[in-house]
């Protein structure tokens, strides 16, 4: 199953978070892979970035503190990912 989201920032504005989560149904035993596609540099053109994000596992009520956070950050004119939340 895919499903898309778009969202677009401009140099200098902070970009909106996202949380993703995935309720297992009875007897489900893992989630679909989680990947982001962007493009990384604030210049004409495109230059495509994929990155399969790495997923945990936790209980409810969800905490943010158990889960695997990443940040986009701009250096220059191009944009990285990175990650910065639990193991």
């Amino acid at each position: 199953m895919a499903v898309w989201t778009f969202r677009s920032s401009s140099p200098g504005k902070a970009p909106s978070r996202v949380r993703l989560l995935w309720n297992f149904d009875d007897g489900e035993q893992s989630s679909p892979k989680l990947s982001i596609r962007y493009d990384d540099v604030y210049a004409p053109g495109y230059t495509e970035r994929d990155y399969v994000l790495q997923r945990t596992v936790s209980s409810l009520p969800f905490s943010c503190d158990s889960a695997i956070n990443y940040r986009f950050t701009t250096e220059g004119t191009k944009i990285a990912l990175y990650k910065v939340g639990a193991e």
